[in-house]
């Protein structure tokens, strides 16, 4: 039966719902306010009427409100026109098309979109995106997936990373971190920590943007590996110049074993001849075999006995005196003496017309009034230098030069030519940054006060100038040559000190008494031999006065007192020359008195009367003075060999003038030979260095 249906009004507020203490079972209560209708059923539910209705069997339903389902409302083709459809879950489980001009989503869409969709979409996309998607896409997590994907704007990948790449092959195509480090690697090649970024190599180039121009030019100014010409030095420090070839033109280098086949600074044997030209031999040895040459010092010690000698010959003139007086040995050694006298002053004519002496201006004849002989010598007091007579002109003897060489540094300006230095034509030496020059060539050297280069120096370069001592060699003795000039003065007249000892070398028999007898006679050769062995008085002897005689004719050639001939002489003692001048002279055999100081330290004096060759041994610092050298138009000088120098202060003296205006530094522990010459009586000393740490 059908169940009653009680209705009942409901006066509650908006949304209010009735419980079962308000209705009973099957009866309807309406809400007035909000216009709803709810029941009881048999087992006490309260429902409301249009919110789960299990179907509604009707035609069209109007609703000017809300049509609310509380279950489902389900048609096969619900049309709904108009509106919009709120809180419902279209193809929650079973989903199909929804077709529209514009879907709006307040939260997500889940499921596949088929078609455009226009706006932004917030949120994670699932399944595939078919069509032009066309804003901002925004993913929070997950993984998107595009193929053939273009982007006309900008890409902001913030932290994260793009991957999966392929190598690319067109000049537009993304790359890989491997194939970028693959190609960096390439390009780096190996190159070491500190030049393998941009930065370092820009670094490297001193940030210069220019720098392949520059490095071009400079190439451009080095020398190319297939040779050039160096227009500069090349300082090789303690390396080598290895590979040489043997030089053959004058301004090539030359290499070691060129150098070996050269006589060395030690000396050796020369295979060929040496042509001295203008130049001098210099030497501190003493000849002592037939074949040596002997020195200058050498031949003036010689001649040094010369007074001496013409001391002697005076007392040989005398005793010849007596001698003629004597008997027949005396005649007979007359006539010898003569003989000798007679040589000596043939080797006195020959020198003295080898030596003329000092002039103040070229002779052209000889002390004799003679043509000039071929290599005869004189003083040109005025030039103040030995000259020596080629046979048809006088030359210098010596050089330009003070001593063996003189050195002169410039450094160039902008294309100079001429550089200043005294030089003997034909011995000087140009070097351009260390590079010798061609004389003749590339330098024109025939002033004798500076040099001319052919091509103008550039600004800085080096040129040194290198003039070389010269002089000529005199007509000279050999030790045998000399030894027999001095054996014809040797045979009668020994010893002339002792008289016995020369009687007995004339041959005379009688005693000085028996001579002495003879003082003033004047008796004939004849005459005179009736009185070998006379005991007879002057007076008695007088007879024979006014006879001219053979012996008075000897006695008149004999040796005159001033500047007498001498065949020969051998000193017991020392001779003194009282500062006299003597000429034409060869040494053998000869050697200077060495002066020992000893140990040098303080005020030191070095007497030059007590020999021209010194020594000493530094203990402290030193203050040193040179005295009593010789006249002031003579040339004097003396070595010092001087022990550990180094190892104190020396004090020279101030007219000491030394090469480059300095003193050289000595050794410290070692032995040092110096030279010193003046040719001004003191007033300017010249200091030479003949050998440092000599060993």
């Amino acid at each position: 039966m059908a169940a009653k249906i009680k209705l009942k009004r409901e006066t509650g507020g908006t949304g209010d719902t009735p419980t079962t203490s308000d209705i009973e079972a099957y009866e309807i209560a309406q809400n007035v306010t909000d216009k709803r209708l709810f029941g009881r059923d048999g087992s006490n539910n309260i429902f409301e009427f249009g919110i789960n209705p299990t179907s509604i069997a009707t035609g069209a339903i109007t609703a000017t409100g809300t049509v609310t389902a509380n279950s489902q409302l389900a048609s096969s083709n619900l049309v709904a026109t108009g509106g919009s459809v709120n809180g419902i879950v279209i193809g929650a489980s079973t989903a199909a098309a929804i077709t529209g001009t514009l879907i709006t989503a307040s939260t997500n869409f889940a499921g596949n979109i088929t078609g455009n969709v226009t706006g932004n979409i917030t949120g994670n996309v699932t399944g595939n995106s078919t069509g032009n998607l066309t804003g901002n896409v925004t993913a929070g997590s997950g993984t998107s997936t595009f193929n053939n994907l273009v982007i006309n704007g900008t890409v902001d990948f913030n932290t994260a990373v793009l991957t999966d790449l392929g190598s690319p092959s067109n000049s537009t195509d993304a790359a890989t971190k491997g194939y970028v480090d693959t190609e960096i690697t390439n390009l780096i090649g190996g190159a070491p920590g500190a030049l393998d970024t941009l930065n370092e190599l820009a670094a490297a180039l001193n940030d210069d943007a220019s720098f392949n121009s520059m490095i071009t030019t400079s190439i451009a100014a080095k020398l190319p590996l297939a040779g050039g010409t160096m227009s500069g030095a090349i300082a090789m420090g303690s390396n080598k110049v290895t590979g040489l070839t043997n030089g053959s033109a004058s301004g090539d280098a030359v290499n070691k074993g060129q150098l070996d086949t050269m006589l060395p600074l030690a000396g050796g044997t020369m295979t060929g001849n040496i042509a001295i030209g203008s130049n001098v031999i210099t030497s501190s040895a003493n000849p002592t075999d037939d074949t040596h040459l002997a020195r200058k010092a050498y031949v003036d010690n010689v001649l040094g006995s010369a007074t001496a000698a013409a001391t002697s010959a005076s007392a040989a003139a005398t005793s010849a005196t007596a001698a003629a007086s004597s008997a027949t040995g005396a005649a007979s050694s007359a006539t010898s003496a003569s003989s000798s006298a007679t040589s000596a002053a043939a080797s006195y004519d020959s020198f003295d017309d080898r030596y003329l002496g000092s002039k103040s201006s070229s002779p052209s004849v000889d002390n004799d009034g003679d043509a000039l002989v071929t290599g005869a010598l004189y003083y040109d007091s005025s030039a103040e230098e030995m000259r020596v007579y080629t046979g048809s002109s006088w030359k210098a003897a010596g050089s330009a030069i003070n001593g063996t060489s003189s050195r002169q540094t410039y450094t160039a300006t902008s294309n100079q030519t001429t550089f200043s230095i005294t030089y003997d034509v034909g011995f000087v030496d140009v070097y351009l940054n260390g590079i010798k020059l061609l004389v003749g060539t590339d330098v024109t050297a025939t002033s004798g006060t500076n040099v001319v280069l052919a091509t103008g120096a550039a600004t800085g370069d080096i040129v040194d100038l290198v003039a070389y001592g010269a002089f000529s060699v005199s007509d000279t003795y050999t030790q045998a040559a000399s030894n027999a000039r001095f054996a014809q003065l040797s045979n009668n007249l020994s010893d002339l000190a002792s008289a016995a000892t020369a009687l007995t070398n004339l041959g005379v028999t009688s005693t000085a008494a028996e001579l002495n007898i003879l003082d003033g006679v004047t008796s004939t050769a004849t005459e005179l031999n009736l009185l070998d062995g006379v005991t007879a008085t002057t007076a008695e002897l007088n007879y024979t006065d006014g006879v001219t005689s053979a012996i008075q004719t000897q006695l008149d050639a004999k040796a005159a007192l001033s500047n007498p001939t001498l065949a020969g002489l051998t000193l017991s003692a020392e001779l003194a020359g009282a500062d006299q001048t003597v000429s034409r002279v060869n040494l053998k055999d000869y050697g200077e008195v060495t002066n020992a100081i000893g140990n040098a330290t303080g005020s030191k004096t070095i007497d030059l009367t007590a020999g021209n060759s010194v020594t000493a041994t530094t203990t402290g610092a030193t203050t040193w003075t040179f005295s009593n050298p010789t006249a002031s138009d003579e040339l004097c000088g003396f070595v010092l060999k001087l022990v550990n120098g180094g190892s104190a202060t020396q004090t020279w003296p101030g007219s000491v003038d030394w090469p480059a205006a300095t003193a050289p530094t000595l050794t410290t522990s070692g032995t040092d030979v110096l030279v010193f010459i003046t040719c001004d009586g003191g007033t300017t000393w010249y200091g030479f260095t003949a050998g440092l740490a000599l060993a």
